[in-house]
This record gives C-alpha cells, structure tokens and sequence, in this order.
C-alpha cells in the first residue's frame, strides 16, 4: 500500500508557524518514529509530501489557478519557500533515514498514494457527515 504522510504537523512541529517567514526549529511529534517505522517495516510504501514542496510558492506564484483568477495573492518570498523545503528535506535525510521511499517535490501534482495521512484533513463518507465536520472548524 502506498501511504502520502504529511510533514508540518503529522511528522514534526515548527517553532516558527506563527511567524510565516522564519525557519523554525523542527521537533518530532511524538510517537511519529515509531509508527512510521512500524509502516514501513510492514512494507508499505511512504511518500513524503508536504505543502512545502508547492512549485507555486517555491517557484512561481501564477502555476497557482487561484493567484491566476485572482482570488489569493501571488507568494512573494520564493526563496523564503525554497529553504523551508530544504529544511524539511534535511530533517528528513538526517532524522528519519530508510525512512520514506521518496519526498513530493511538487513536479507532478495531487501525490498518488492508496491513503494520506495529513493533520488537516477531512475523510469523505458522505456529504452530511462532511459538512458535519467542516462546522467543527473554528473559521467555517
């Protein structure tokens, strides 16, 4: 089975998340080793994947359809982007070695995996229970 494991949030947490452009430290979720570990020791497939890898962030704002209609605004700090990608690669590299098959590096899209394992993420059943989730959400 192919799993896409989110990195913010799901594998580490970044003392830098209140404030958008600064690299903070990463440190481990707890029990996020262990379970990862035990995934792949399982023989399943890990993909990293992350917002971080984003090409319109890192790149170019206008490969984003919502910057392009004019909805959000462009990204302004590539660079800012592009080392917090390196940063999350490094931990991954250094951290959790053997750990992930590959890391998303946004080139082809949505990942594609059997199941994602994300912080923020609503898994559909059916449209009630859906919106019954989304009016959990403090902002909706």
């Amino acid at each position: 089975m192919k799993l896409a494991v989110d990195f913010g949030h799901t594998i580490t947490n970044d003392t830098g998340d209140q404030d958008k452009y600064r690299l903070g430290v990463l440190t481990m979720v707890p029990g996020a080793m262990q379970a990862l570990r035990t995934i792949k020791d399982r023989g399943h497939i890990l993909l990293l994947n992350s917002h971080r890898a984003n090409r319109a962030r890192r790149i170019d704002s206008t490969l984003d359809p919502l910057v392009r209609a004019g909805i959000t605004p462009g990204e302004e700090n590539h660079l800012f982007h592009q080392a917090r990608y390196r940063q999350m690669v490094d931990f991954i590299n250094t951290q959790m070695p053997g750990i992930f098959d590959a890391i998303d590096d946004g080139l082809q899209g949505k990942v594609n995996s059997d199941w994602a394992i994300d912080n923020k993420t609503i898994q559909f059943r059916t449209w009630k229970q859906t919106m019954a989730e989304l009016y959990k959400i403090k902002d909706f």
